[in-house]
């Protein structure tokens, strides 16, 4: 078994991981109690994004890091709140970080050793670590700044495990801070650097694909999230199923990055469908490949 860390860094990595272990779950035929539904295939399952406690619970592979503790707090009271062990939904007392210094340098100073401990406990709670997918945004001053240190810290102490990156990136039709295209620069940099490979997710991408492929107008960000779960469901089903094909993390790196400083990988998603259409609407394989390389479908990257 090669167990995979999933690390989720400010708002929007938390409310990314919210949508993703919903879709995960549900793939899984796993219950808001973290119990199987009847009949399931236990075999099925790789628990190395899952973690099965001796009540047969299955609880996700995952912490959840912010520095103020408002979108934790959500977490906690949700309809998801037994999903996840309270331990590893760490925040902090502070105030939004919003800029990438006072995330990288001044708010994260004290707290940085505190989840690098959080993250050493749950690595230990594994026999073979694969290594760490790390989910947050390039804009906001959590995601960018606390998000290039942790990166940083953790290619330093796990520095033979693989990491992959899902950054989203912000868009101009929804910007909330103005110190997004700011954060956004000097995060790339550190991307760079700390990553192995990163896929890159881009807001205005998924709002364009909202409005022209499914006619969703005014898409909240619940709306963005669930489609940026598809696509990381699909990227990590070879990791999360037994009888697909066996996959590695480092894999990605070693057949789609040329170059490591080229560490970004492009995404795209079809078909896009209405889901009330799913069950009466049939592709090709030829046609799905096809759509994939279409302008108006190519809206995640």
């Amino acid at each position: 078994m090669e167990e995979i860390i999933s690390i989720h860094i400010g708002q929007s990595g938390i409310q990314v991981g919210n949508a993703c272990w919903e879709l995960f779950c549900l793939e899984h035929d796993i219950q808001p109690d973290c119990k199987l539904f009847q009949n399931s295939k236990i075999e099925d399952l790789k628990t190395n994004f899952f973690c099965e406690n001796q009540s047969g619970q299955f609880i996700p592979r995952s912490i959840y890091l912010d520095l103020e503790p408002s979108t934790i707090n959500e977490v906690k009271t949700s309809t998801q709140k037994q999903l996840f062990n309270h331990e590893f939904l760490v925040s902090d007392n502070q105030d939004k970080a919003s800029t990438f210094a006072r995330g990288y340098y001044q708010v994260s100073s004290q707290y940085i050793e505190f989840c690098l401990d959080k993250i050493r406990k749950l690595a230990e709670s594994c026999s073979n670590l694969q290594g760490f997918l790390i989910y947050n945004s390039a804009g906001g001053g959590t995601g960018s700044g606390f998000g290039s240190l942790l990166t940083k810290k953790i290619k330093e102490n796990y520095c033979k495990k693989s990491n992959l990156g899902l950054t989203i990136y912000p868009s101009d039709k929804i910007q909330r801070e103005q110190f997004e295209p700011y954060n956004s620069v000097l995060y790339s940099q550190q991307l760079i650097e700390n990553e192995d490979v990163n896929l890159v997710l881009d807001n205005e991408a998924l709002l364009d694909m909202c409005n022209m492929n499914i006619h969703k107008q005014n898409p909240t960000y619940n709306d963005l999230n669930r489609v940026i779960a598809q696509a990381v469901s699909q990227l990590t089903c070879p990791l999360r199923y037994e009888n697909c094909i066996k996959s590695h993390l480092s894999d990605f790196e070693k057949n789609l990055i040329p170059y490591p400083k080229f560490c970004f990988m492009l995404s795209s998603y079809s078909p896009q469908i209405f889901a009330k259409d799913t069950s009466q609407t049939q592709f090709s394989t030829q046609e799905i490949s096809s759509l994939l390389f279409e302008p108006c479908m190519n809206h995640l990257i």
